[in-house]
């Protein structure tokens, strides 16, 4: 499972070595990006909005299917589970994949469809 936190700029502060493999960057290449570096860009909006009702408490946390773009620029689903750090103002992410995009399957974009549950 991929562990990340977040700072108070939505840039990484912290990513493990399963987050790092999964998108093919090193901590200090992640430290330099936001997670909406590494969504694919008709899939940025959606992400964007969730995020920042994090940010403003108007959720506690949330889960999200979407996909990510590695450094090699191949195309990959996760799942995330994405909550706030209120005494940091800093945001946690775990991430799980989910299935690989491979060019014999192409990846449809989900902008339209991504799933965000709260509580």
């Amino acid at each position: 499972m991929g562990v990340t936190v977040l700072g108070k700029t939505q840039h990484f502060t912290a990513a493990n070595s399963t987050f790092q493999s999964m998108v093919g960057y090193t901590e200090d290449e992640l430290k330099k990006l936001t997670p909406l570096d590494i969504t694919p860009a008709g899939d940025r909006e959606a992400n964007r909005v969730v995020l920042k009702e994090l940010q403003r408490g108007k959720r506690q946390h949330y889960e999200l299917t979407k996909r990510l773009q590695r450094k090699d620029g191949e195309v990959i689903w996760v799942q995330l589970y994405v909550f706030g750090i209120p005494d940091q103002g800093a945001v946690g992410m775990t991430v799980n994949t989910r299935r690989k995009c491979v060019p014999k399957t192409p990846c449809r974009s989900r902008g339209r469809s991504l799933r965000a549950r709260h509580t």
